[in-house]
């Protein structure tokens, strides 16, 4: 599985990904039609779910350095000093992966509930 996740550079891209995906989900969501946002989200939260496995199974929790790292950090705001750069810790990876198993739980919990401005409703939960 290492050698697969190395071979397509995974750790270079997955937290941006996974920060950027839901993004694309939520604009999916409002171009939808209201009856298939529902299902648009879920899948959206399918996709997420996918893509963070990997990184629980990559994770090295005997290293203390952030991991999935950029090699260069991006400047957002030079003039300030700002800069994107995103890593991961151990108790950051087990909140990622609450959040991305417990997300299409929620999802699918709200199916029968909502019935009201869904497409707003599922675009904010992304």
């Amino acid at each position: 599985m290492e050698a697969f996740l190395n071979s397509i550079g995974y750790s270079s891209w997955a937290l941006h990904f996974l920060l950027l995906f839901p993004l694309v989900g939520m604009v999916a969501v409002l171009l939808a039609p209201a009856e298939r946002a529902k299902y648009v989200a879920f899948g959206a939260s399918l996709v997420e779910l996918v893509v963070s496995l990997p990184i629980w199974s990559a994770f090295n929790a005997a290293s203390g350095a952030f991991q999935f790292t950029m090699d260069t950090p991006l400047d957002w705001i030079p003039a300030w000093g700002i800069h994107y750069h995103v890593g991961i810790d151990g108790i950051s990876v087990l909140l990622l992966l609450l959040t991305t198993v417990m997300m299409p739980i929620a999802l699918l919990g709200s199916f029968r509930y909502i019935q009201t401005r869904e497409k707003t409703f599922y675009s904010m939960m992304l």
